[in-house]
């Protein structure tokens, strides 16, 4: 007689089916017949595709003009990894890399790898696809010199291609060194006012009395010493666009004349009686919330309103920390142009990515170009790093003792990996054996 299946019975059922169905997958995965191809989805060389060969030769991956796969990217290794193809699937071996080679954000130094997963060398991701799949649209991490991979920056790109070829007046707000100015020249470059002028004006940099004849010009003979005509900001952006940094800083003398070109689009000169049309483009920026000063009753609320009329947020960079390596890559894409081709070790990268940087990307480009001027050596430690973060000052700077942890897990971490070797563990933070040793005996690890 057949026994009735339970509840229990087929939850076992459906458990044995879908473990089998996952080894079959799985097994389907590691298939060494099915071609794959390297995708290149972040870092300088975003958007190549290299094909795996279909035999066991090794595929190396590196800087060096003699790997299969050269990198332009400076934090990754001369020989970094390789990929060799097996009986049993395609194996990748980390080639004692310096700052290491993570599967799927896992670091690993030997592992089979599938169709789907994501390397990570340096500042620069690698997907694997099925030969043939590699023309899905990369993860954008670029637009018009703009950088970042996360969601938050990937919706700044959205809003950016989305209201570049209007002409709507457009306010961006951020905090100061988060880039608000390459927002602006984003939105000009991929706009139809491309081939025109982009005139920059800082609103806090010019004085009271100088404020009106900069952004209206005069005539000539409008005042002692106006020997000639002399165009505004806004005429000598005719045509393109104006870049009003610092609005919150307008006076309210200057925010009725400021409203009032933006609606008519028409300015009158010093000392003349001519109205002058102007088809010129306005995006404005601020480090202030507009909103408390027009409650303050210090900015004009039509002027507000009429500024915003697109509104884009720039994020600190605190708030979108998986930028940091993306960023560190392109300040040291730069700087190698001028010969000086340096990586930051694992370590390094850890401090900087918990940092919370008051001064955002601004002074992110700043670390990199003093740590690449002033360390010796191809390789900047987590040392070199902790010292120029200390000198800044600021009160999310990190202090000593969380310095010292942050090096000490660091330190521990390259240990684990390399199963207790400390060759091994120094080649990976990118330091020497005897400094290794100096810093296991200064947090009680020498043993």
């Amino acid at each position: 007689m057949k026994k009735p299946d339970t509840g229990a019975d087929k939850r076992a059922s459906r458990g044995r089916e879908e473990t089998t169905r996952g080894i079959r997958d799985r097994q389907e995965a590691r298939d060494p017949g099915i071609p794959l191809t390297l995708k290149l989805i972040a870092g300088p060389d975003m958007g190549r595709v290299f094909e795996i060969p279909q035999n066991d030769r090794a595929v190396r991956i590196g800087r060096e003009p003699d790997n299969d796969l050269v990198l332009s990217d400076p934090t990754a290794s001369r020989y970094h990894v390789e990929i060799r193809k097996r009986a049993e699937g395609y194996l990748l071996r980390d080639l004692s890399s310096t700052n290491g080679t993570l599967l799927d954000g896992v670091r690993v130094r030997e592992v089979f790898v599938d169709p789907g997963s994501c390397l990570r060398i340096g500042t620069t991701e690698l997907k694997l696809v099925r030969t043939g799949a590699e023309s899905e649209g990369p993860v954008e991490s670029e637009l018009a010199g703009l950088y970042g991979r996360s969601e938050k920056m990937r919706e700044v790109f959205r809003l950016i291609r989305k209201i570049a070829p209007t002409s709507l007046t457009t306010l961006i707000t951020g905090e100061t060194g988060t880039g608000k100015e390459l927002v602006a020249r984003a939105i000009h470059k991929l706009g139809s006012r491309s081939e025109a002028p982009f005139i920059v004006f800082d609103c806090s940099a010019v004085p009271e009395d100088l404020m009106e004849n900069e952004l209206y010009g005069h005539e000539r003979g409008a005042f002692t010493g106006a020997l000639n005509l002399k165009q505004g900001i806004f005429e000598l952006g005719h045509g393109g666009t104006v870049f009003l940094d610092e609005v919150g800083e307008l006076s309210l003398q200057q925010q009725p004349k400021l409203l009032r070109f933006l609606e008519r689009q028409e300015i009158r000169r010093l000392g003349s009686t001519q109205i002058v049309a102007v088809d010129a483009r306005i995006v404005a920026a601020t480090n202030r919330y507009l909103d408390e000063l027009t409650a303050a009753g210090r900015f004009r609320e039509d002027l507000f309103f009429r500024l915003s009329v697109v509104q884009i947020h720039l994020p600190p960079l605190r708030a979108r920390r998986d930028d940091i390596s993306v960023l560190v890559g392109r300040f040291l894409e730069k700087s190698a142009t001028t010969g000086q081709i340096k990586r930051f070790s694992g370590a390094a990268l850890d401090i900087m990515t918990r940092y919370d940087w008051p001064g955002n990307v601004r002074e992110l480009r700043h670390l990199v170009d003093r740590a690449v001027l002033l360390t010796e050596g191809e390789t900047i430690e987590a040392s070199d790093i902790a010292s120029f973060l200390r000198r800044a000052g600021s009160k999310t700077s990190p202090d000593p003792e969380s310095l010292a942890d942050l090096e000490k897990i660091a330190i521990l971490k390259a240990l684990d990996a390399c199963s207790g070797n400390k060759t091994a563990a120094a080649k990976r933070l990118g330091i020497a054996y005897s400094t290794l040793y100096e810093k296991l005996k200064k947090y009680g690890q020498a043993e």
